[in-house]
């Protein structure tokens, strides 16, 4: 659960927490860092994974830590540096556009066995984006039992673009676009979904110059998987 900061020379940049090396705990015990994104002023942000006791079993919830360049943290970001979601994902990824922050993540609701994709933007400070779907969560449901992690990425309208492969043993893949406000993109495939051949969706990019998707995908069953990337205009 550390972050590390090198210089140009690939040293260690003492002036980074004074030892090259921060610790993140997202304020818990019991915790893993996923990814790490720069915001446009040069803050980090640090998204992962940290267990919460609930009903007398420990579950997951998704996490953010904002340090300044400097390695100390920004205890101006959500509470005291952290923020976590309300609920229990069971997987997420993050994606950052200038000061925002972009999360998705997979999880449940009122336990119908069903897993719907649940997307939401915070500002820089960690809070709700009012200009997102009125500062709550969009739920995605694609009426499927299975997702497995997605990826985000934003486009330079500030659209985001959601990909991921859903059902199981034999996933097929899938790529949702929300509009800046927070809504499906009903101009983007079928009412805002895309739904592809048998595959698993790896990564997901945007080309800005060409305002083109470029999708890394293993395609085909899983007894013969093929790596392929995919281009796909927005």
């Amino acid at each position: 659960r550390q972050v590390y900061s090198l210089d140009d020379q690939g040293k260690t940049d003492d002036g980074f927490n004074q030892s090259g090396m921060i610790e993140v705990r997202f304020n818990g015990a019991i915790s893993k860092i996923l990814s790490l994104c720069v915001l446009a002023d040069g803050r980090i942000v640090v998204f992962g994974i940290v267990d919460r006791l609930s009903q007398g079993q420990w579950d997951s919830r998704a996490a953010l830590a904002c340090y300044h360049r400097n390695g100390t943290l920004d205890t101006t970001f959500g509470t005291g540096g952290y923020w976590e979601n309300d609920d229990f994902p069971y997987f997420a990824a993050m994606a950052v556009d200038g000061e925002k922050i972009v999360i998705a993540a997979v999880t449940s609701i009122n336990d119908d066995g069903k897993r719907y994709i649940a997307v939401q933007r915070l500002l820089g400070n960690g809070t709700e984006d009012p200009s997102f779907n009125d500062a709550t969560k969009l739920v995605v449901d694609l009426n499927t039992s299975f997702l497995n992690i997605p990826s985000v990425a934003v486009q330079p309208d500030k659209k985001i673009v959601i990909g991921g492969s859903e059902d199981f043993p034999e996933q097929k893949m899938y790529w949702v676009r929300i509009t800046a406000g927070g809504v499906l993109d009903d101009t983007f495939g079928d009412l805002g979904t895309v739904r592809q051949q048998t595959g698993r969706i790896n990564e997901i990019i945007v080309q800005r110059t060409a305002n083109r998707i470029i999708i890394a995908a293993d395609l085909g069953s899983p007894q013969l998987l093929q790596a392929k990337v995919l281009g796909i205009q927005s």
